[in-house]
């Protein structure tokens, strides 16, 4: 990564590459791919600690980005998941974190706290109607289950 990076965000990405490095090797990931497993919760409850899906949770909702920079930080988490070929969901908590929090109801950002956490995996789906709009608000569906 040729980007000037500050201490924190250093630590960001060294933390990181240490992690993947560590449990997710390119063996493991084919391992698990060719069994249709998916990522161990383990595995998700240390990324969650490594701030992988905190960046855009405010810090009232115990998010908060390291750097301090939401979106230089996912650039740097990124990379590395790319470089080490990590599988596992990590686009669709952080654009539903932001969403959220820029645009939920009071009632939807308490969820913000899990997300970051790890506690609840999420995905978005984008309708059709009002796609090139700015949202007048969101509109949140849960569903058990995988």
């Amino acid at each position: 990564m040729d980007l000037k990076l500050s201490d924190d965000q250093r630590m960001l990405l060294d933390a990181t590459r240490d992690f993947i490095g560590r449990s997710n090797g390119l063996s493991e990931v084919r391992k698990r791919m060719e069994a249709g497993e998916p990522v161990s919760l383990d595995v998700l409850n240390v990324a969650a600690e490594l701030g992988w899906f905190a960046a855009f949770v405010p810090p009232e909702y115990g998010g908060g980005a390291v750097s301090g920079r939401p979106v230089m930080d996912a650039v740097i988490i990124a990379e590395a998941r790319g470089a080490g070929l990590q599988d596992g969901p990590f686009l669709a908590p952080n654009v539903v974190a932001a969403a959220v929090a820029g645009f939920g109801s009071p009632a939807q950002c308490e969820m913000l706290p899990q997300i970051a956490a790890a506690g609840h995996m999420v995905t978005f789906a984008v309708s059709g109607d009002g796609l090139w709009s700015d949202p007048p608000g969101l509109t949140a569906h849960a569903r058990a289950g995988g």
